[in-house]
């Protein structure tokens, strides 16, 4: 709300948004393209593959909603619309088959957690 009140507020907020989608657009690319193999020192297979991909792709849908309430803020004008993650997963929740959409999310974002811990073991080091 702070930032919207400023000279250019909107525009800031709506960069952000943009900002935001972008990097959940490079997640969910990361995700369909395997580019996550680039940061380890060994090619993923089976199950360790399948966590970080479907991992991958829920957070890259998780933040682009972030970002696209922050978008929809600064188009309507109304800060009380630009919401963190809980807004953006009460948003989804309150659509059809909202519940549904969010299990699929929880059980994404505990694949990438899986992915994380499998990073931390097998990291590339420079």
């Amino acid at each position: 709300a702070t930032l919207m009140s400023v000279p250019a507020g909107r525009i800031l907020v709506g960069l952000i948004g943009l900002v935001v989608l972008g990097y959940a657009v490079r997640q969910i690319y990361k995700g369909i393209k395997e580019k996550y193999n680039d940061e380890i020192d060994t090619r993923l297979t089976g199950a360790a593959r399948w966590f970080a991909r479907a991992g991958h792709i829920a957070k890259g849908i998780a933040i682009g909603i972030v970002g696209g309430l922050f978008v929809w803020a600064a188009i309507t004008y109304d800060a009380e619309k630009a919401g963190g993650m809980d807004a953006a997963l009460q948003t989804v929740r309150d659509q059809p088959f909202g519940m549904l959409l969010l299990i699929v999310l929880g059980v994404g974002i505990g694949c990438f957690g899986l992915w994380c811990f499998f990073y931390a073991r097998h990291a590339k080091h420079a």
